[in-house]
């Protein structure tokens, strides 16, 4: 078990720093091993590296991303989803830059997958494709990119307070 540091981060989609597609021997990372697993604090833009070494049951902090770093390096917000891929970990996020990730639209980050940096904006021709829907899942939020430029937000990021209980379904009464 890994004690956190902090409270309110709340932790969403996981990930590795190595998958299949950066163990490829063509990718010039064949040395890595799914070692540190990445996990974003949606709420608190946190990062933590958790080192699995030498074994699971025994996993710690290796490394804690804050989020002041986040912010300035890609003036993104509220990382949501950690993606493994061969050249980089992609981070995407649901918030933009300032305290509540509204200033600025939300998108896509990369870090080095062995020494964790954030190295800025995933900025590519083919990325992000024209149209492209990256979904929040439980926050019902959604981004939306355009090959004209940027990306969008559809929806806020919520807060516990606006979160209410679903509401069940009826017995028939």
């Amino acid at each position: 078990m890994v004690t956190m540091p902090y409270t309110g981060d709340e932790f969403h989609h996981f990930g590795w720093n190595a998958c299949s597609s950066s163990l490829s021997p063509l990718t010039g990372h064949a040395f890595l091993e799914r070692r540190y697993l990445i996990i974003p604090g949606i709420l608190s833009s946190r990062i933590y590296v958790i080192d699995t070494k030498p074994h699971p049951t025994q996993a710690k902090i290796y490394k804690i991303i804050e989020p002041e770093e986040v912010f300035r390096k890609t003036g993104y917000s509220r990382p949501h989803t950690i993606h493994c891929g061969p050249e980089a970990i992609y981070v995407s996020t649901l918030g933009g830059g300032g305290k509540e990730g509204t200033e600025g639209p939300p998108g896509i980050f990369i870090m080095d997958c062995q020494t964790f940096d954030v190295l800025g904006r995933w900025k590519s021709i083919a990325a992000p494709r024209p149209d492209t829907m990256i979904s929040g899942g439980t926050y019902r939020a959604t981004t939306w990119c355009r090959a004209s430029g940027g990306c969008r937000r559809s929806s806020r990021t919520a807060s516990f307070q606006r979160i209410s209980p679903r509401r069940q379904p009826s017995d028939g009464t």
